[in-house]
């Protein structure tokens, strides 16, 4: 019982990156959203909105879907910097899982 809570906590970090990449994409999304529907004639639904926020933090940039705001390209200055730091530590978060996953087979 302790060896798997002990598991559980040592893996937490996982969850909590998933969450931060999630919020980052929600609250690119709905700025995005906010400041460029109605505006922006790329922008039919919130799901675009969500596309863009994918498209946006992974740098692929398709450019389909761009900000024609200054404030949807504040979002998208502000999304690129924390969007990419965040893909990025969940990249990192599940390369660590595993490394350490193969350490312990061995270690046993």
């Amino acid at each position: 019982m302790v060896e798997a809570s002990e598991r559980i906590s040592n893996y937490g970090y996982i969850i909590y990156t998933i969450l931060s990449l999630w919020a980052t994409i929600t609250a690119g999304s709905l700025g995005f959203h906010y400041f460029e529907a109605g505006v922006n004639a790329n922008v039919h639904n919130y799901f675009d909105s969500v596309w863009w926020a994918i498209v946006t933090m992974t740098t692929i940039g398709y450019g389909n879907i761009y900000p024609v705001t200054v404030a949807g390209r504040l979002i998208a200055i502000v999304l690129m910097f924390t969007g990419i730091g965040t893909l990025g530590l969940f990249t990192g978060a599940i390369a660590s899982y595993f490394v350490r996953s193969k350490n312990e087979t061995r270690l046993q």
